[in-house]
């Protein structure tokens, strides 16, 4: 809906983006378990991670937004209505902060998994179809060795 007015080339970006993003949110996941296991320790280790990766993207996010903001503001406007437009969609609507505690406690699991906690493959078929073009691809390593 978001994207429903935009420049069709920047919403082919942004679609390629979501299909893209989705299509390897688990490969991260994958990897530490592969590298380092799914016993205790690894979870510990993960549970320490979080509060310096949120403090990391949290610094490193809003100097990126703020900038964004100076770029896209029109003198009319000015940056602070921009600001204010920001800030309600992170805590009024959508909210994205008030949804937060759901993810956070999902990822808390032990067991957790992006694919089981948020599983949107049914709709990547569709998504790929517009987004990607197969001449784009490089064969795998697996299919070359063949």
């Amino acid at each position: 809906d978001m994207m429903a007015d935009a420049d069709p080339i920047v919403r082919h970006m942004w679609e390629w983006h979501l299909y893209e993003e989705s299509e390897h949110k688990s490969i991260v996941m994958d990897a530490y378990r592969e590298v380092f296991g799914d016993g205790l320790d690894a979870y510990i280790a993960r549970m320490w991670a979080l509060p310096i990766a949120v403090t990391f993207l949290s610094l490193v996010i809003l100097p990126a937004v703020h900038r964004f903001i100076q770029i896209d503001s029109e003198p009319s406007s000015g940056a602070p209505k921009e600001w204010i437009k920001m800030l309600k969609w992170m805590f009024y609507k959508p909210g994205y902060f008030q949804t937060m505690g759901k993810r956070l406690a999902a990822f808390a699991k032990r067991d957790f998994h992006p694919w089981v906690y948020s599983d949107n493959s049914e709709g990547l078929g569709e998504l790929r179809s517009r987004v990607i073009d197969e001449s784009w691809e490089l064969p795998s390593k697996s299919a070359t060795l063949a």
